[in-house]
């Protein structure tokens, strides 16, 4: 089973506002000339901005039922402005713990180049008999 995947291509503004709500002032992520004084050539998409959109597609693709017992993501690649992410998760252990059926589900973000820049697991937990 695969989770529909989600794809996105962050802008300047979610960047900026991603750093303000989280406290990050690091200007690499919102400001184009400050990243390329940094060597990049564009601001940098936040490693957490890649692991939001991972529990996005997981808490989408449970539905109003499911709950997320264990998300982890690490970061492989860079990701930068101008680039499309494609979130993808696949079903790979069906059980039952502690009562409750659940699923673990690998997960991946890569960019339209097909660079993978994160990668993740997910533990969902259902209601019985669904």
């Amino acid at each position: 089973d695969e989770a529909p995947s989600i794809t996105v291509t962050p802008t300047i503004v979610q960047l900026f506002l991603f750093s303000a709500i989280t406290w990050n002032a690091h200007r690499i992520h919102y400001d184009a000339p400050y990243a390329a004084t940094e060597g990049y050539p564009a601001p940098v998409i936040h490693g957490p901005f890649q692991g939001g959109l991972l529990s996005r597609l997981v808490t989408t693709w449970a539905g109003g039922g499911g709950v997320i017992r264990r998300l982890s993501y690490s970061h492989r690649g860079m990701a930068l402005l101008g680039d499309t992410l494609s979130c993808r998760g696949k079903v790979t252990k069906k059980y039952e713990e502690g009562g409750e059926p659940r699923v673990d589900v690998s997960l991946t973000v890569e960019t339209q180049k097909g660079e993978v820049t994160t990668l993740g697991r997910a533990t969902v937990a259902f209601p019985k008999g669904s």
